[in-house]
């Protein structure tokens, strides 16, 4: 079998696995030949570099931080990231007496942003399940001009008004991402609970 190197990173990919990246929704996808989850799963799950990465994967993932998170918010656009795309992770923690109000706060902002700024492209909010006062929030932008248009809209200058005084600190975080693919369309607000 023949390997190719996936992008940048490490990580090698048989031909036949990167073929694979069709798999899908033949109703909703690219193509019509593209074969649906059920029938693709045995082939992903049979594929030598799967099963080379559920064999590496403990060891990386030991050597690694864990956090465990709650879902809060999700929404997402499709999105084919390029050389201008802007990712960001930032980490805000709460004062706790603020929580709930904070989270009335945001989620809100979130999804008027993500339905009136075209170029937002996802926005995804969580919580520490050990800190649930941590705040983690991973903002995918299509270019620095987009997310410095965000920053100047009046809904986010209001979330910055209200929240300045709930939150103890916040961290911003860039990241470059080594692969990244979504089919787009998940808008969805956590219910309490859950």
């Amino acid at each position: 079998m023949q390997y190719t190197r996936l992008g940048k990173s490490d990580l090698l990919v048989s031909r036949i696995c990167m073929g694979c990246m069709g798999f899908g929704d033949p109703l909703t996808g690219q193509h019509r030949w593209t074969l649906d989850e059920t029938e693709s799963r045995h082939i992903n799950l049979d594929a030598s570099p799967y099963k080379a990465f559920v064999t590496q994967a403990p060891d990386m993932i030991d050597r690694k931080l864990k956090i465990t998170l709650v879902p809060q918010f999700t929404g997402d656009k499709h999105i084919i990231p390029d050389e201008r795309t802007i990712n960001n992770l930032v980490v805000v923690q709460v004062k706790p007496e603020y929580q709930t109000e904070f989270k009335n706060i945001v989620l809100p902002e979130m999804a008027q942003s993500l339905n009136i700024e075209k170029g937002v492209l996802a926005m995804y909010a969580a919580t520490d399940v050990d800190d649930p006062h941590r705040w983690y929030f991973y903002e995918i932008y299509a270019s620095e001009e987009d997310y410095q248009l965000h920053r100047q809209t009046p809904h986010f200058r209001d979330y910055l008004k209200q929240t300045a005084h709930m939150s103890t600190r916040k961290t911003s975080i860039p990241v470059n991402p080594l692969f990244l693919r979504n089919k787009g369309g998940i808008t969805a607000e956590i219910a309490p609970g859950g």
